[in-house]
């Protein structure tokens, strides 16, 4: 009876999505650095990533005592993390058709804050294609619930935990300026710390190393897309309600801890609201995901976003669709938290990029 109800439901689902979403195929067709999306695609686009900025670098060194003399001499697909501390893994645990252990190590982030992620492996598959998932800003039930439907599929899975909000780690005492270095280094920090993630996973010898895709939702959705530009070892990617132009997106989002972050910006009297959008611009170009679109190939990526999304607004939605070359994309009839109405689709729909994808 209860598969019954279950089906039913997903049924209408299904109607509902494919009355009101429209699946867009394959069309042909900014600042640490000057112009950073002119050479983003550059064979060492990821060493930059590689090295924390010096406010970061300095704290994450010196209290853990990492710093390497052949930092230089290390490939470029290796961890210096992980080549010096490598990360705390936890008991696996035996579930029906995989087994899920925590994998833990220390954020690029000051305070040795640790990053919490969570490998799944399936039991019935040798070598299987991995994936990495990757959390709204705070929540970690949709994830879970796409890391074990994926997992139980076949592909393993390298799920991170929600770091938080942001308001967090901005106390009131911070000037206009520095809320907007700490914001871009928070994106920065996040970045790295998932490719060290990918470091470790492609040194996991159960998984296949050639076959690695990346996953994310909103806030994970906007890192997998940078992420997925600058590591060529991403084959494949599903990003939802996503969107590039960070400047665009803080200006403009209607989320209620994002918007008092902008206000409190606004109301330091340090900029106009001309002046903030350009000296956010400015500074968010180097993780944001238009500069490193170009680089993602599109056959290979699937978005989703919705259109009438307040959050992160469809026209940033549209321009990062734009910038990757218009790959596969699902517009859904709702907002940013109702489209988690649409999950079965969006599942089902994952699961066969992923598929055709990465096998």
């Amino acid at each position: 009876m209860f598969d019954f109800l279950k089906k039913t439901v997903y049924g209408s689902l299904f109607l509902l999505l494919f009355g009101g979403c429209v699946l867009l195929p394959i069309e042909n067709g900014r600042n640490e650095t000057p112009s950073p999306e002119a050479n983003a695609c550059g064979a060492d686009r990821l060493q930059s990533f590689r090295k924390p900025p010096l406010s970061l670098a300095l704290s994450f060194e010196n209290k853990l005592d990492l710093v390497s003399q052949n930092r230089e001499e290390k490939e470029l697909g290796q961890s210096v993390l992980f080549s010096a501390m490598p990360p705390r893994l936890g008991k696996e645990r035996n579930r029906v058709a995989y087994t899920v252990r925590k994998v833990t190590y220390i954020s690029m982030g000051a305070s040795g804050k640790e990053v919490h992620a969570f490998f799944y492996r399936p039991l019935w598959r040798r070598h299987p294609p991995a994936i990495v998932i990757l959390p709204i800003t705070n929540g970690d039930y949709f994830t879970e619930h796409f890391a074990e439907f994926l997992a139980d599929q076949g592909f393993a899975i390298l799920r991170y935990e929600s770091r938080g909000e942001f308001d967090g780690t901005l106390p009131r005492i911070l000037s206009g300026k520095v809320i907007l270095q700490r914001l871009k280094d928070q994106f920065y920090a996040y970045v790295v710390d998932v490719l060290h993630g990918i470091d470790w996973l492609e040194s996991e010898p159960r998984i296949d190393r050639n076959r690695i895709g990346i996953f994310g939702i909103s806030q994970g959705a906007i890192v997998g897309s940078v992420v997925a530009g600058i590591d060529s070892r991403i084959r494949s990617g599903v990003f939802i309600l996503g969107g590039g132009d960070l400047a665009g997106i803080l200006s403009s989002t209607e989320e209620q801890r994002l918007a008092q972050i902008r206000n409190r910006i606004l109301s330091s009297g340090e900029f106009s609201r001309e002046s903030f959008s350009q000296e956010a611009e400015a500074l968010f170009s180097f993780v944001d995901p238009l500069t490193y679109a170009k680089c993602i190939q599109p056959s290979a990526t699937l978005l989703v976003d919705a259109r009438f999304d307040r959050v992160i607004r469809p026209a940033y939605a549209e321009l990062l669709w734009e910038k990757m070359g218009k790959p596969p994309r699902i517009q859904l009839p709702a907002g940013h938290y109702t489209a988690g109405l649409f999950l079965p689709y969006i599942r089902f729909e994952t699961l066969r990029h992923f598929q055709s994808t990465l096998g």
